[in-house]
């Protein structure tokens, strides 16, 4: 995203603010790569049977581990401190 900005700095215009005219560079990008992507996760698990239950896959939490997000915390805190 940032190299196609970078690319087309010349198209930018002014008529609008930077930020926005950036924010829809990336939403371009991304309904890009959405138009061509051609993996699609089954919800089925494979090699099931048409009569096996459902099984849902385990998905990971999308956010950080809560621990690794205070360590990071704590020693932004404590860096900061020392400057």
């Amino acid at each position: 995203m940032f190299l196609s900005a970078f690319q087309n700095i010349g198209s930018f215009q002014g008529n609008s603010k930077f930020l926005t005219w950036l924010t829809r560079i990336a939403i371009n990008e991304a309904t890009g790569r959405l138009r061509t992507r051609k993996e699609v996760d089954s919800l089925d698990e494979a090699g099931s049977e048409d009569d096996a239950p459902f099984r849902p896959r385990d998905m990971t939490a999308w956010g950080g581990n809560p621990e690794d997000l205070y360590s990071c915390t704590e020693l932004r805190h404590k860096v900061e401190q020392a400057l």
